[in-house]
């Protein structure tokens, strides 16, 4: 399946070239970093599709700045190590700015390479709300913070389902399930809620690791999962089977299909996301979709897709505002943004901020099919 994906995405690369006339201009050259291969895939793969499909649709209208656009891949193989040199190979080869990264352990280590090099970052779906800090001022946003997300999540389990006592469960040993379910405490306890207890998973071993004695005792009416797309299906049936028959509440890890392979265990299991693509939230979702299927041959599997299509959409907006491809330029731009009309939200980042507020998506699997539960802007979000 890996295999024929990448021969697919090199001959859509060969197409997307193919089309710019002889003696035309040179291309303008950005580096995608993606998880292809690893945990990471059912995540990474849309996001990719989605840059590859924004870039095919700035080629077919002239390209930007009357330049065609080239997409470099290069897979980060879902690991901080891949990332860094799928990372130090782009940036040797020149390219004008990065765009990529579903997870923030790989891009933290990218990130840093970008900054040293000077050349800006536009991060797809690391939800990280630490990243911009603690890489710096080349690294941008495409998707809201972890603590949006938490306090959305927090808002709909509170709010809307009438949970009191909470669990909060994490899979163990990643930058992002460590944060969310920080947030998720903290949001909590803001709302008057009871933290009733706090555990962990391993990725690999679900079903032997899962702390279902100490959840079943905490006497809870939900669950909030900080967990990740691998072992999502596992962790459900595991809770499910165990009796387990409460509101689960996960953040976007679990916007993946393989949640589905869970079942009819799934039912009752809600995520915070970007956007529901299929069936579409809203206009822009539904044409984004439309395009997708017909470019791709399937529907979107997740947001996942749209925020890759939003994060290269930002790059190229800011590019043509820039009027040059030159890395500190398109930085620039990038820091004025204001009112970029995306798939996923209206996108901009004020007050020097790089981190967008957007509202965050509630999804409910019911009946085996998403849907969307709600929209939720915060009103009180954790500090980072």
């Amino acid at each position: 399946m890996v295999g024929s994906w990448r021969k697919a995405a090199a001959v859509g690369l060969l197409v997307m070239l193919a089309a710019a006339p002889a003696g035309a201009a040179e291309a303008i050259r950005i580096g995608a970093l993606f998880a292809r291969t690893g945990g990471l895939e059912s995540l990474a793969v849309p996001s990719l599709h989605g840059v590859e499909q924004r870039a095919a649709e700035a080629n077919a209208a002239g390209g930007v700045l009357g330049r065609p656009v080239e997409i470099l891949v290069r897979d980060t193989a879902s690991s901080p190590d891949g990332a860094a040199a799928a990372t130090r190979e782009l940036l040797e080869l020149g390219v004008s700015a990065l765009v990529g990264f579903v997870d923030a352990d790989p891009a933290m280590a990218g990130g840093r390479l970008a900054q040293e090099a000077g050349v800006p970052l536009m991060v797809a779906g690391a939800t990280s709300p630490r990243l911009p800090g603690d890489v710096g001022d080349n690294l941008f946003l495409a998707c809201f913070g972890d603590n949006a997300q938490a306090a959305a999540g927090v808002d709909y389990l509170v709010g809307t389902l009438g949970a009191r006592r909470v669990y909060v469960l994490a899979a163990k040993g990643h930058e992002y399930t460590d944060l969310l379910s920080a947030y998720a405490a903290q949001a909590l306890k803001d709302r008057g809620a009871t933290v009733a207890g706090t555990g962990q998973y391993e990725l690999g071993k679900v079903a032997a690791t899962v702390p279902l004695d100490a959840i079943r005792s905490a006497q809870v009416d939900a669950v909030y999962i900080a967990g990740m797309a691998e072992g999502s299906a596992e962790l459900v049936r595991t809770l499910r089977e165990a009796g387990i028959d409460l509101p689960l509440m996960a953040g976007d890890g679990f916007d993946t299909p393989l949640l589905l392979d869970a079942g009819s265990a799934a039912d009752g299991v809600a995520f915070t996301t970007h956007t529901l693509l299929d069936p579409p939230a809203d206009a822009a979702a539904a044409r984004f979709a439309e395009a997708y299927e017909a470019k791709f041959g399937k529907a979107p599997e997740n947001a996942f897709a749209a925020l890759g299509y939003d994060a290269l959409g930002l790059l190229l907006d800011a590019i043509a505002r820039a009027g040059s491809p030159a890395p500190a330029a398109i930085r620039q731009a990038l820091a004025a943004t204001s009112g970029f009309a995306g798939v996923t939200g209206t996108i901009g980042y004020a007050d020097g901020r790089r981190i967008p507020d957007k509202p965050v998506a509630v999804v409910a699997i019911r009946d085996g099919k998403p849907t969307l539960a709600a929209a939720i802007t915060p009103t009180s979000v954790p500090a980072p």
